[in-house]
Formats: structure tokens, sequence, C-alpha cells
């Protein structure tokens, strides 16, 4: 795996590998965390931590409300898992909103941005980062 062989998920820049070995970096352009798998000699398969962890938890959430719309659960501990998937959600969106305002990088459908409309895109996750994050602890502390 070489630099020439990996691009950056998110924001399209080359990802300069210090070691053949790495499974985990960051990315020297926009700053979020990656992780590497070796398709082909040739060949590597990057894809976005933050993206596969806000993927992994769709089912997660899905399977908890059908299992709460289908009586399997009570109240209470819906409440706790929906709690849950907000705090770790909110820590998502921190995590991705403050790397953006440290590197002026960040994306949406269209494309990437770069300078001052990811500066503000990125203060916008971060305070629904933060807000999503606390509304799930407090929901933690009420359930719990």
């Amino acid at each position: 795996m070489t630099a020439s062989d990996c691009e950056c998920p998110f924001c399209k820049g080359v990802i300069e590998l210090r070691q053949k070995r790495l499974r985990l970096a960051e990315c020297s352009l926009c700053g979020r965390p990656l992780a590497f798998a070796r398709v082909t000699q040739n060949k590597a398969f990057v894809a976005s931590l933050l993206d596969l962890a806000k993927v992994a938890m769709l089912p997660l959430v899905g399977g908890v409300t059908a299992a709460f719309a289908l009586a399997y659960i009570d109240p209470q501990a819906y409440a706790g898992w929906i709690a849950g998937a907000l705090l770790a959600w909110g820590v998502i969106d921190v995590w991705d909103g403050t790397a953006g305002l440290r590197t002026h990088v960040d994306r949406d459908p269209r494309g990437v941005l770069m300078e001052a409309e990811a500066w503000w895109r990125s203060i916008a996750k971060t305070v629904f980062g933060v807000t999503s994050t606390l509304l799930g602890s407090a929901g933690l502390l009420v359930v719990g």
C-alpha cells in the first residue's frame, strides 16, 4: 500500500502512509480517522471510521425501534437505547465538527467544502453534536 494507492473517502486527498502495516490512520488533509484493508497487491480499501460508525448505528436503532413497536422491550429500555444512540451520534458529530474546524475541510452531498463554507458547517456539526451528547447523557441519567 503506497500513498498513490490511497485516497481519503472524505476529502479525496492523498493519504500519506508511514508504515506498510498501518491499518488505522488520520488523513493528513481533513483530519478524519480512516481504516485500511488491502484488496489486491496494488489496491487498498479505505473507509472513514466516522461514516462506518454512523452506518453501524442505523440497524441498531432500527432493530430497537422495531422491538419496541412489537412490544418486545418496555418504554424505559427503549428510552435507554435511544439515549445511548443520541450520545454516540453526538460524539461522532463533535469529533467530525472539531476536525472540520481544525482543518477547514468538510463534505456535503455535493462534494468537498473548503475554507469558510466548511468552517460554518463544522460549527453547526459541533453545536448539534454537543447538544445531542448532552441530551443523550441526560437521557441515560434519567433512565439509568
